[in-house]
């Protein structure tokens, strides 16, 4: 009610009472001879008279209260939704922007289809409303006034430019964050904003993923109005590639390979006739072009289990005098069937020796060779320390870790090479050798500066004796924290006592040197025994150095007993192995820098070198040329990289040298289409506020059924009380005359 104060103008209503109260008619005395028949006329005259001025004084009533509400203007409140031309309202759009969303059905996609209908809405708006428009995760889709935090407010005009440029994101999230800042936005109470009505549109295809959260939908204010328009009108069958790995991630030139790739059919006709489709493996710049893709067939109706399709290969070798690389596999469906985001999947497989084992007989390191071997993480191989040419400067920067595996008396040299490779961000690990080890050899100045503690004396146990069990002393440390979490979780069988880790040969330590820590020891094995170190840390430049202090070759001596029985008694070989090269090398630190999933931010370590500035990324929706990277000075690492299409990726330096590869691809779970539950959605919409649009359809006829604007009530009030009083007038007159004939005839 906008003028609530004139309705104190109806009590001017009562004026006709009192007026009627006032004048009414007093019989007058009528001298006759027929006085029986003149009575009776004139009784029924005054009953006849008495009921007409009362409904002329209703009438009258009526008059002033309608008017006074029509000054009031009321207004009643609009339970539809306001889409009338020049409207001017909030509004917040939610745009779902995942990757469903760019599935085709003939010419158009849902995400073209949800830009038209929200170009539609913006354009009925005036210019004067405001338009918050934000991703389904939440982000903000323009640039306007908002404080930080709060979605940015901008005129539909401005919100009609930036809705056309708009895209799809991957891993965007769920629209449900985005519901949660459009309302946060709508009910936010701006000064000197001046009061409107509000709306809430979603513009999404309506999938149960796009819906899901964990918190659920936030809830509506009662003042915001909310429509869901679901243009999720694919259909038919959809096969998709939703995983393309390598065995191992990480692989060694000339090794052998699997690439497994997952193919699944999702859409419409659950359990009716298979279709078929073709899956080829292809090696992009493959060294031999006339092999062509691998092809194998496929059959599937939606909704059946996932197809598992093995390709194996041998990894090519690198190009001559390259020790690193990578090759890019790619995946394909075959034929398109509209949905060109998941019919391809990419992987790429970094290629290197990431692990250096040097020993003196190549023999001692067959059980920690065949430990990479099984792990499939780290690609390693052997070299004899006489092979000077193993461990010079240019063949050390080719690995990510070393491990020094009991040589009897290490050169000088080779201490110095490795104290170099360390410095600059290697990872050594140094197993001291058995009998007839050269002690001094572990002593001098280079081998000093690089061991965190020197080795003193071997121990060989009683072979009645038990043997000293492997005790965690620094639980903080992350090789200790993880063998300590996989023992709690059960997962290994050394956390049972009759499999603990034992050892029956270990070197003594001596004094851990400064910036050095124990990480694990010995248990005593008899009373009068104490702790020994068995594994010490410390950094060296930007590397690490452990040195273990009993052996890892699985031999037997003549006492039938090994150094320890971490290879026969139990699987804490082949984990103690695992986790000091994860700790050294990082897990899967190759395979996690090589492949991402879109929609997020990439770190691309580059690497030391040697290789020229400017770096280029170059790869789909890059220009030929590529695109320059930044690369703070000193630093190795490109930060915030990010791309937003499918496919294989090199960086460049500027002589074209490849510095790095990888691979991107959307999230499989983007391409499920099953639809949410409309009933979820009217929940938080409201009764018959979710409508499905197809392609082309209008705005008009989505909404046809409901109300468009604001009712207000002084439009119909006056032109009832210009009706009402021309009949008043007519009633009056009519009255009237009827008084004065009945006064005629008496006379």
């Amino acid at each position: 009610m906008i003028h609530a104060y004139l309705l104190f103008l109806s009590a001017f209503a009562a004026v006709p009472i009192v007026l009627h109260m006032l004048k009414r008619g007093k019989p007058k005395p009528i001298i006759f001879p027929a006085m029986r028949f003149l009575l009776e006329k004139q009784t029924q005259s005054r009953r006849r008279m008495h009921l007409q001025n009362i409904l002329l004084l209703l009438l009258r009533i009526a008059l002033i209260v309608l008017a006074c509400l029509a000054l009031a203007r009321i207004q009643i409140a609009n339970p539809g939704i306001d889409l009338g031309q020049g409207a001017s309202m909030d509004v917040a759009i939610v745009l779902d922007l995942s990757a469903s969303m760019a599935a085709r059905e003939g010419r158009t996609t849902p995400l073209e289809e949800a830009k038209r209908l929200g170009g539609d809405i913006l354009a009925r708006l005036s210019e004067d409303s405001r338009v918050a428009l934000l991703a389904g995760g939440g982000t903000d889709l323009t640039a306007g006034e908002g404080h930080e935090g709060e979605a940015m407010w901008v005129p539909p005009s401005r919100a009609i430019q930036q809705l056309e440029a708009v895209e799809t994101r991957p891993r965007d999230g769920t629209v449900v964050q985005g519901l949660r800042r459009g309302i946060a936005a709508l009910s936010a109470k701006a000064e000197g904003a001046k009061a409107r009505r509000k709306l809430l549109v979603v513009l999404s295809d309506s999938t149960r993923r796009a819906v899901s959260s964990e918190g659920g939908f936030p809830e509506k204010p009662d003042d915001v109005d909310a429509l869901w328009m679901d243009v999720g009108f694919v259909r038919g069958t959809d096969f998709q590639a939703a995983g393309l790995m390598a065995d191992p991630p990480v692989a060694a030139p000339d090794a052998t390979l699997m690439l497994r790739g997952q193919v699944i059919a999702r859409g419409d006709g659950a359990g009716g006739p298979k279709v078929q489709a073709q899956a080829s493996l292809s090696l992009e710049n493959d060294p031999e072009p006339g092999r062509g893709p691998d092809r194998k067939g496929i059959e599937l109706a939606p909704d059946d289990p996932p197809v598992v399709l093995d390709f194996n290969r041998k990894v090519p070798p690198l190009p001559p005098g390259q020790k690193t690389g990578a090759w890019q596999y790619t995946l394909r469906i075959q034929p398109d069937d509209g949905a060109p985001g998941n019919n391809q999947r990419f992987v790429t497989l970094p290629v290197r020796r990431e692990v250096l084992i040097l020993t003196d007989n190549t023999a001692d390191a067959d059980f920690l060779l065949s430990a990479f071997e099984a792990l499939k993480k780290h690609p390693a191989e052997v070299q004899a320390i006489a092979r000077t040419e193993a461990w010079t400067e240019q063949a050390l920067a080719g690995y990510r870790s070393v491990w020094l595996v009991e040589p009897r008396e290490p050169p000088e040299a080779l201490w110095k090479a490795l104290r170099a490779w360390v410095d600059r961000g290697g990872g050594l690990v140094v197993v001291p050798g058995g009998q007839g080890t050269q002690v001094g050899a572990y002593q001098g100045t280079e081998a000093t500066a690089v061991l965190p503690a020197l080795p003193g004396e071997l121990k060989i146990l009683d072979k009645k004796a038990r043997g000293r069990r492997w005790l965690h002393t620094d639980a903080s440390h992350p090789v200790a924290r993880d063998l300590a979490a996989l023992g709690k979780a059960g997962q290994v069988d050394f956390a049972q006592p009759e499999y603990e880790p034992l050892a029956y040969r270990y070197w003594t330590l001596g004094k851990v040197t400064d910036g050095g820590s124990v990480v694990a020891g010995l248990a005593p094995s008899a009373p009068g025994e104490r702790e020994e170190p068995v594994l010490v840390e410390k950094n060296l430049g930007q590397g690490k150095v452990l040195l273990l202090a009993t052996g890892l070759d699985g031999r037997l001596f003549d006492d039938l007993r090994s150094w320890n029985n971490y290879w026969t008694d139990s699987s804490f070989g082949l984990v103690l192995t695992d986790r000091l090269t994860d700790h050294l090398a990082g897990a899967d630190a190759a395979a996690a820098g090589a492949n991402f999933d879109l929609g997020r931010d990439i770190e691309m370590d580059v690497g030391a070198g040697p290789w020229r500035l400017p770096l280029k990324l170059r790869g789909p929706g890059a220009a030929r040329e590529g695109i320059e990277l930044a690369l703070p000075e000193g630093k190795t690492v490109v930060e915030g990289l990010q791309v937003r299409e499918p496919g294989h990726y090199q960086i460049r330096d500027a002589g074209g040298a490849q510095v790095r590869q990888f691979s991107a691809n959307v999230p499989a779970d983007e391409f499920d289409r099953a639809k949410a539950d409309a009933a979820m959605l009217e929940a938080f919409t409201g009764a018959n506020r979710v409508r499905a649009v197809g392609p082309g359809e209008a705005v008009e006829a989505v909404l046809s059924d409901s109300w468009r604007g604001t009712l207000e009530l002084m439009p119909p009030l006056l032109a009832l009380v210009v009706l009402l009083l021309a009949l008043e007038g007519w009633y009056a007159n009519r009255l009237q005359k009827r008084g004065d004939a009945s006064v005629g005839r008496a006379a």
